[in-house]
C-alpha cells in the first residue's frame, strides 16, 4: 500500500502534524457528526475509502483452524472482524495454553455470541455464562470453554487479528494450525 500524503515528504508531514487535534492526537473532523456525508472519503492515511465496506464470513479473507475451532476473518476498512466457531469440548486451557505458552488467555475480547453457551472464568474470580444475543468484553487473563453439546459461534472485533498470535509471548503460532 502506498504511503499517505503525510508520509510522502517531511515538510508535508510537519504540516499534517500541525493540523492534528492536540487533544485527540489525530486530524480534526472535516465532516459533521450529523447530516449527509459524502459517498466516498479519505482515510486517515490519505487513501480513498468508500462509505460502506461489507464482506461475508462465508468468503473470509483468512481462515484459521486452531484445535477444535474455526476462525473466519474478514478485513474491513482498518478493522479485522472474526467469526469463531468453538466445537463442543473446546477449552482454552486444554487446546491453546501449551501453544501460547501461558496458563490463561492474555488477549482482550470484545464481541457477541451468536449461538451456543460459552463459560468464561477470569483470574479475578468472576465467572459468567454467555449465550446467544449476549455482547461481551473479556479482559486478559481468563480461561473459557464450551458448555453443552452445541457449538459456540461468536463474532469478535478486538482480538480478531490476534487469535492464534500471542503478542505478549512474542511468538506467532498461527502456522501451527493452518491447513495447507
Amino acid at each position: 500500500m502506498p504511503p499517505g500524503p503525510c508520509a510522502q515528504d517531511v515538510t508535508l508531514a510537519v504540516e499534517c502534524l500541525r493540523r492534528m487535534d492536540p487533544k485527540r492526537g489525530r486530524r480534526p473532523r472535516t465532516t459533521p457528526l450529523w447530516g449527509p456525508r459524502p459517498a466516498t472519503g479519505v482515510g486517515w492515511n490519505g487513501d480513498p475509502m468508500s462509505g460502506i465496506t461489507a464482506k461475508s464470513f462465508n468468503r473470509p479473507d483468512e481462515q484459521r483452524t486452531p484445535p477444535s475451532s474455526t476462525v473466519d476473518v474478514v478485513h474491513l476498512a482498518g478493522l479485522d472482524v472474526a467469526r469463531i466457531t468453538f466445537q463442543p469440548g473446546w477449552r482454552w486451557s486444554e487446546h491453546l495454553a501449551s501453544v501460547a505458552a501461558s496458563t490463561t488467555c492474555r488477549l482482550r475480547h470484545v464481541g457477541a455470541v451468536q449461538s451456543g453457551v460459552l463459560h468464561v472464568a477470569h483470574s479475578d474470580g468472576t465467572e459468567a455464562d454467555m449465550a446467544a444475543g449476549d455482547a461481551y468484553v473479556i479482559e486478559p487473563d481468563h480461561d473459557a470453554w464450551v458448555v453443552g453439546d452445541e457449538p459456540v459461534v461468536v463474532v469478535e472485533f478486538e482480538s480478531a487479528a490476534h487469535y492464534g498470535h500471542h503478542p505478549t509471548a512474542g511468538i506467532d503460532v498461527r502456522g501451527v494450525w493452518e491447513n495447507d
